[in-house]
C-alpha cells in the first residue's frame, strides 16, 4: 500500500458546497442555475421546489485499451498541471469568444474541450474508465480578478466547439464506441408554463463527424439530437434534465470509409444563452472490432457474507438480502456492450427466467437458508459475447467456486453463523494494510505518517442505504495487530447523515465500547466485538440492537495517542474492488486541532476498499397469509399462519 503524496488534493466525505454562479427562475417553483463544485467544474442544476437535480449514479472501474481497437484514448495522459490539455495528436476548433486566456485558465474558466479527472459521481458523472476524461463547460457569464487586482467580466455566448482525434485507418466493419455524459434533458427547447418541448429548437447538442480528407469535407455520422434524445418521450426527457451520468454508446461507421485514413470530430454546440444545455464529458474513445465484456457487481446497500466468530469464512462469494423486497440488479458492461439479457433464478420452478435490458429486478420469499444463484449476465454486440456471474470465482490454481444469495433471515451455514458486511473476501482476502511493518493505513501509525502534526483519529466504513432495515446485534472489528493493556478501551459510533447530506457527528445514532480483554484472538487475527445496550423498565443494563435503514458511516476510535495502546491495526481486503467501489473513510486531526474527513481512495493512493466490520444480524420480517386478523370477541384470540424468519417471542404489536 502506497500514501499518497497529495493529501492537500483530497476531498471530505462528500465535495464541500458548490458555488452558484447564476441562476434564472423560469417557472413557478423552478430555478435553472449555473454551479460550479468543489473541483472547479462547471454544470447545469435545475431545482424544482427547493430540490437539486438528482445525483448522478456512481460508476467506477478501468477498462484498458481492448483487444481489437484500432484506435484507443482514455485521456489518462494527462499530466494534472496543463491547464487546457488535450492528448498528443488531437486538435481543437473553438470560437474565439469561447477560447480562455491564461488568466481565465488559472481560475478554471474554459469553454472549450480539455482533459481533466474526472465528477465525483455525484455533482456530475464519474466515467467507467480510470479518472480522466475530456470534459467541456457550458457557457455562462460570469467576472474574474487578474493577479494585479483588475476585474474582468466575461459573457454566454455561442458555444461550437470541435475536439479531433488523429488520423485513425479503419479497418472491415469497425465501430466507434465512447463513453458519454450528457444532459439529453436540455437538447431542446423547454416551455416551463406547458411543460411540453419544442422539438423545432435545438438548444444543445453533441455531434460526431468523419472525414478522410484532413478537415476539407466532414461527414455527420451522429448526433444527440436525431438519434438519442428524438426516440425518447417529453416525459423522459424531463426526467433526465440537468442529469450528467456517463453511458456507453456505438456508432456505425459507414462502410465507404472501411480501409481508409480518417479523421473524427466530436462537435459540441450550444446557442449560448447562459442557461440553455449543460455541461458534458466524455472518454474511452475506441475505434475497432471489439468485444463486449459483461459484469454487475452488487447492488447499493448489498451486504456479503462474510466472517463468522471463531474466524471461518466462504471461498466463494455470498450475499444476504432482504425476503419479500425488490432488488435491482444494474449492469456495468464495458463500453463495447451494445445488448445485455439476464437470466434470474426462480425458486418456483427451479429454471432461470429471461430479462432484457441493463437492469434485472428481483424479489424473493424467505430462502429459509437456501442460497439461490446469483443473475448471470450476457453482454453482447456485433462482434461477441461474453457471460458473467458475479457468484463465481477462479481461484490461483485455476479451480472454480460457486456462490449464492442468501433471502431473509441472518446467514447461518451448518450451525454456523457468519456475519456480514461490505467487504468481498472470496475476491479480496484480507491484511492489515500498512505503509511499513507496524505502522498502519487504518490504525496507529507513526509520528508524521499523515503529515507535521497531523494524527489519525478513527477509522471508518460508509454504507448506503439497504434495500430493507437490517437489525444489527453486535459488530466485529478485525484486526491484524492488537497490542494494547486489557483495560484500554475502544469506541464504536455509528453516523448518519444532516438533511444536506453531511455527517452528522453531533447526534451519533448509536454508540459502544469495546475493551482489549474483549478481543478473541486467532492466528495473528484478532476479533474485537462491539455490543450495544439499553436500560429496561427496572433500569438494568441490557443488550439491545440497531436498525440499519439509512446511509450510515460506522466510525471506530480510541487507538490515536492512547499510552494503553502500542499497536491497533484494521484489516481491510488485500486486493481491491474491481467495481472501484471505496467504503473506507477516516477522520485526521490536523496541526490546528481541527478534524477533517477523508474517503480512503482519497487518502491513499489507488484504494478502492473496505474495512473488514462485520455485521451479526438479521433481515426481519412477518408475512402473514392474511392480510387482516380477526380476533374472536370472547377471548381476543384468533389464529393466524404467519412466515418469518425469527422466533414468535421477538414479537410484539403495536395498536394505532
Amino acid at each position: 500500500m502506497k500514501k499518497s503524496g497529495a493529501l492537500d488534493r483530497s476531498a471530505v466525505l462528500r465535495s464541500g458546497k458548490a458555488t452558484i454562479l447564476s441562476e434564472k427562475a423560469v417557472a413557478n417553483g423552478v430555478t435553472v442555475r449555473a454551479v460550479r463544485d468543489a473541483d472547479g467544474r462547471i454544470y447545469k442544476q435545475v431545482v424544482r421546489d427547493g430540490k437539486p437535480t438528482a445525483a448522478p449514479q456512481l460508476r467506477a472501474s478501468r477498462h484498458a485499451a481492448p483487444e481489437g481497437a484500432a484506435f484507443f484514448e482514455d485521456f489518462e495522459g494527462w499530466d494534472e498541471e496543463t491547464l487546457d490539455w488535450i492528448p498528443e495528436g488531437w486538435r481543437e476548433i473553438n470560437t474565439p469568444e469561447n477560447t480562455p486566456n491564461q488568466d481565465m485558465l488559472k481560475r478554471n474558466i474554459n469553454n472549450t474541450w480539455y482533459g481533466t479527472f474526472t465528477g465525483d459521481g455525484y455533482w456530475t458523472g464519474k466515467t467507467p474508465d480510470g479518472e480522466k476524461e475530456c470534459f467541456i463547460h457550458f457557457t455562462y457569464t460570469g467576472s474574474y480578478t487578474d493577479d494585479e487586482g483588475n476585474k474582468h467580466e466575461f459573457s454566454a455566448a455561442k458555444q461550437d466547439e470541435w475536439l479531433v482525434t488523429p488520423e485513425i485507418t479503419v479497418g472491415n466493419q469497425h465501430k466507434l464506441f465512447f463513453e458519454m455524459q450528457f444532459d439529453e434533458g436540455s437538447v431542446y427547447d423547454f416551455d416551463w408554463n406547458t411543460s411540453a418541448y419544442d422539438r423545432s429548437k435545438v438548444m444543445c447538442d453533441f455531434e460526431i463527424l468523419m472525414t478522410e480528407d484532413d478537415g476539407a469535407n466532414w461527414e455527420s455520422i451522429w448526433k444527440v439530437s436525431a438519434d438519442l434524445a428524438s426516440a425518447k418521450s417529453d416525459s423522459e426527457l424531463y426526467d433526465l434534465m440537468a442529469v450528467l451520468k456517463y453511458n456507453s454508446q456505438s456508432v456505425d461507421i459507414p462502410e465507404k470509409y472501411y480501409g481508409k485514413k480518417v479523421k473524427i470530430a466530436f462537435r459540441y454546440f450550444n446557442i449560448g444563452d447562459g442557461y440553455s444545455g449543460n455541461s458534458m464529458g466524455i472518454d474511452a474513445v475506441t475505434v475497432g472490432a471489439t468485444m463486449p465484456q459483461a459484469r454487475y457487481y452488487m447492488p447499493s446497500g448489498s451486504l456479503m457474507a462474510g466472517l463468522s466468530r471463531d474466524f471461518y469464512a466462504f471461498s466463494a462469494p455470498f450475499g444476504l438480502f432482504p425476503a419479500y423486497t425488490d432488488i435491482t440488479w444494474q449492469s456495468s458492461c464495458n463500453s463495447y456492450t451494445e445488448s445485455t439479457e439476464w437470466q434470474v433464478y426462480n425458486p418456483e420452478t427451479g429454471a432461470m427466467d429471461t430479462q432484457e435490458g441493463a437492469t434485472a429486478v428481483t424479489n424473493y420469499p424467505y430462502s429459509e437458508g437456501e442460497a439461490y444463484p446469483f443473475p448471470k449476465l450476457t453482454a453482447r454486440n456485433s462482434f461477441g459475447s461474453d457471460v458473467y456471474d458475479f457468484g463465481v470465482v477462479i481461484d490461483g490454481n485455476g479451480q472454480q467456486a460457486t456462490g449464492g444469495a442468501v433471502y431473509g433471515g441472518n446467514f447461518t451455514n451448518n450451525g454456523r453463523e457468519y456475519g456480514v458486511g461490505v467487504y468481498d473476501y472470496a475476491r479480496g482476502s484480507m491484511y492489515a494494510a500498512y505503509f511499513t511493518q507496524g505502522n498502519y493505513c487504518f490504525g496507529t501509525s507513526e509520528e508524521g505518517t499523515w503529515g507535521n502534526g497531523i494524527v489519525q483519529a478513527s477509522s471508518a466504513n460508509m454504507y448506503d442505504a439497504p434495500a430493507a432495515p437490517f437489525a444489527i446485534d453486535e459488530i466485529h472489528v478485525l484486526l491484524g495487530a492488537l497490542d494494547a493493556d486489557p483495560d484500554a478501551e475502544f469506541k464504536l459510533r455509528i453516523l448518519g447523515y444532516d438533511s444536506y447530506g453531511y455527517i452528522n457527528e453531533d447526534s451519533p445514532l448509536i454508540e459502544a465500547t469495546a475493551k482489549a480483554s474483549d478481543a478473541v484472538a486467532e492466528s495473528g487475527l484478532y476479533s474485537l466485538p462491539f455490543k450495544f445496550y439499553t436500560e429496561d423498565e427496572a433500569g438494568n443494563k441490557v443488550q439491545t440492537y440497531f436498525v440499519y435503514d439509512q446511509p450510515m458511516v460506522v466510525d471506530v476510535y480510541g487507538y490515536s495517542n492512547n499510552p494503553k495502546v502500542r499497536s491497533f491495526g484494521i484489516c481491510t481486503q488485500y486486493a481491491n474492488n474491481e467495481s472501484g467501489k471505496n467504503y473506507t473513510a477516516m477522520r485526521l486531526t490536523l496541526a490546528n486541532g481541527a478534524t477533517s474527513w477523508y474517503t480512503g481512495d482519497n487518502a491513499l493512493q489507488d484504494f478502492y476498499n473496505a474495512l473488514y466490520f462485520t455485521f451479526f444480524g438479521s433481515y426481519n420480517f412477518l408475512m402473514p397469509e392474511e392480510s387482516e386478523i380477526t380476533l374472536n370477541s370472547s377471548n381476543d384470540n384468533g389464529k393466524v399462519i404467519v412466515a418469518a424468519a425469527n422466533s414468535p417471542e421477538d414479537w410484539w404489536i403495536e395498536y394505532n
